[in-house]
């Protein structure tokens, strides 16, 4: 099997392997080889070399921040408005530079899901809301937890977007079934 070219980020290039060791060695996966951001499999350190397997062949970066347990890590260097690809499918753009290493999350993308052809997303502060909501319902919502919440907030508000944009196909009711069957006859 032959290797694949290593991915270019606009800062540099990588370390890539051919043949993608066992899971045990590695810290990361990318399933398909256009894509341009990868999931930690495990916490990662800022700093830290994290190996990712991108099926086959594996590639090595240097994480700039600390990652949680399935959350992206660019493989690229990305400008706003790049397509971000998970999976092979686009998942959304970024909407600020993003760094090869940097950890992508609703703080750097926006979904492009629930938007008409070409049309932009109204600005979504999931901080602020969360803010506003916690005051007035007098909640306290520790440091800790506020970047997961405003995530949740941001993952609801697309789906309200995308649940508001569907439209539902009108079917005919009895009675135009029923003239419909009679004409038949």
């Amino acid at each position: 099997m032959t290797a694949k070219a290593p991915l270019q980020g606009r800062a540099g290039t990588e370390r890539s392997e051919p043949n993608a060791p066992d899971h045990a060695s590695w810290q990361a996966t990318a399933l398909s080889p256009n894509d341009n951001v990868a999931i930690a499999l495990e916490p990662v350190a800022a700093g830290q070399d994290v190996v990712v397997s991108m099926s086959d062949r594996t590639l090595t970066i240097t994480s700039l921040e600390p990652l949680g347990l399935g959350h992206k890590i660019a493989l690229v260097d990305l400008r706003p408005g790049d397509a971000l690809i998970k999976y092979g499918e686009c998942i959304g753009e970024a909407t600020t530079s993003i760094t090869r290493g940097a950890w992508v999350h609703v703080h750097n993308l926006t979904s492009r899901r629930a938007r008409q052809d070409g049309a932009t997303t109204s600005a979504f502060d999931a901080h602020a809301y969360m803010r506003a909501a916690a005051t007035a319902l007098e909640l306290s919502i520790p440091a800790a937890s506020q970047a997961t919440v405003a995530a949740n907030l941001t993952r609801l508000h697309a789906l309200a977007q995308e649940v508001l944009s569907f439209e539902i196909p009108q079917h005919s009711s009895g009675s135009d079934r029923d003239s419909q069957e009679v004409e038949r006859q």
